[in-house]
């Protein structure tokens, strides 16, 4: 997968929270995109240039034609996915997406405005990794483990109970705990300990039943990222702006 410029994924830690329930890795590829553009240009309207919707999408061989039928498919998928946040008083429902458009040479996405608080004017408690890394991670279910140890970078350890786990991760009611095992962490934990040193996983049981997955990694340092617009300061002995 070609570099995307170490563009930077930025928002509330509250979106690792929702399930991304029915979206391909290569349709959350998309999402985490649109959310980095958006928090750079401060808007819910992305503008995107096709060729980089290429890169990202690995789309390099297709042909114009059957690109724009994949980005029109993507897209439909993406609308028609509701993100559902669930807590032990609520459940909650809305679409990633409200608009999108093919113009010329780009894509145009307008993204929910229920989202605005969450990918823009962020100011603390913010998930952060490099596009990039995300891109190149190949399954949904790493995919989604990443994006939750990220969050907790700071301190190298997650903890997570067995029902949530299932829920974020949107695990197929049949998998049984060898099936999650065999199709799930094995597999992210042999690709993630490539960004994540000393990876290790724990199994806490109640009873006999395991009640809650463990995660300890080495803590990686918290770069220090501009998450709010450039204020230009006043030079009160000149009486105008300083560049």
């Amino acid at each position: 997968m070609e570099n995307i410029n170490r563009e930077l994924v930025v928002y509330k830690n509250e979106l690792n929270s929702v399930s991304f329930k029915g979206l391909s890795p290569v349709e959350m590829d998309l999402f985490f995109a649109v959310c980095s553009q958006a928090k750079e240009t401060n808007s819910l309207t992305v503008r995107m240039d096709l060729d980089k919707v290429r890169r990202i999408s690995g789309q390099y061989t297709q042909s114009l034609d059957r690109f724009m039928a994949f980005i029109e498919q993507m897209n439909d998928n993406i609308q028609g996915t509701s993100m559902k946040v669930k807590t032990d008083s609520y459940v909650e429902s809305y679409a990633l997406f409200t608009y999108y458009k093919i113009d010329n040479n780009d894509l145009v996405v307008d993204v929910n405005p229920r989202l605005a608080h969450v990918i823009n004017n962020i100011k603390s408690d913010f998930t952060q990794y490099e596009l990039d890394e995300f891109v190149n991670i190949n399954s949904k279910y790493t995919k989604t483990i990443f994006r939750q140890l990220k969050q907790f970078k700071d301190t190298g350890l997650y903890i997570v109970s067995m029902d949530k786990f299932k829920f974020l991760l949107d695990v197929p009611k049949s998998y049984r705990m060898t099936d999650i095992d065999r199709q799930i962490l094995n597999p992210s934990l042999s690709e993630l300990s490539n960004i994540f040193e000393n990876l290790k996983l724990e199994k806490i049981k109640s009873g006999r039943k395991i009640s809650k997955l463990k995660f300890t990694f080495k803590k990686q340092e918290h770069e220090i990222i501009d998450v709010l617009p450039d204020v230009p300061l006043y030079n009160w002995l000149e009486g105008n702006d300083v560049e």
